[in-house]
């Protein structure tokens, strides 16, 4: 028998190693499956948000019941009412003539109508410009995604509507 030379190195068996590799692989495949969960419900969460300011916009609607002139012709008198199923915060109202551009301005509450028909608001508009026929344009929000600090905020979920109204 010849002699054996000394052992210098020596190493893990091959037991241990498989062990070792097998709970990094374990550990690395918790960590990408608790991200992937945080990032899933994270995004549905924002996308429920989204569904349900659009679904709240489906069902947001404005009727002009009847508009006047005010015998100065700088305001209109118009009545308001909602058929949808959500209050609406009434955040502009303004009438100009027919053919013309809208006027510039902002968005400010100048009233609340419930939902359902319950009851019929009336708004007084400035009118903008002179003219033989005027468009009322009046443009809301649901009360719910309305933010008085930021009118605009959520102004892509409101509803405009038109109403021709004769000088």
């Amino acid at each position: 028998m010849g002699a054996r030379a000394p052992k210098t190195r020596t190493g893990v068996s091959p037991v241990v190693a498989e062990g070792l590799l097998t709970s990094v692989a374990v550990a690395i495949g918790i960590v990408l499956m608790l991200v992937s969960h945080a990032w899933t419900v994270s995004s549905s969460v924002r996308s429920l948000d989204q569904t349900n300011k659009e679904i709240a916009q489906q069902w947001s609607m404005l009727v002009v019941e009847h508009a006047v002139l005010t015998d100065d012709g700088t305001r209109a008198l118009v009545w308001i009412s909602n058929p949808g199923r959500y209050e609406l915060v009434l955040l502009r109202c303004v009438v100009y003539p027919k053919g013309s551009p809208p006027p510039a301005g902002g968005f400010r509450e100048v009233g609340r109508v419930p939902p359902a028909m319950v009851q019929v608001r009336l708004l007084t508009c400035p009118v903008h410009g002179r003219g033989s026929s005027y468009v009322v344009e009046v443009f809301a929000l649901p009360t719910h995604l309305y933010m008085p600090d930021n009118p605009v905020a959520n102004a892509q979920y409101g509803v405009t509507i038109r109403y021709d109204l004769k000088g």
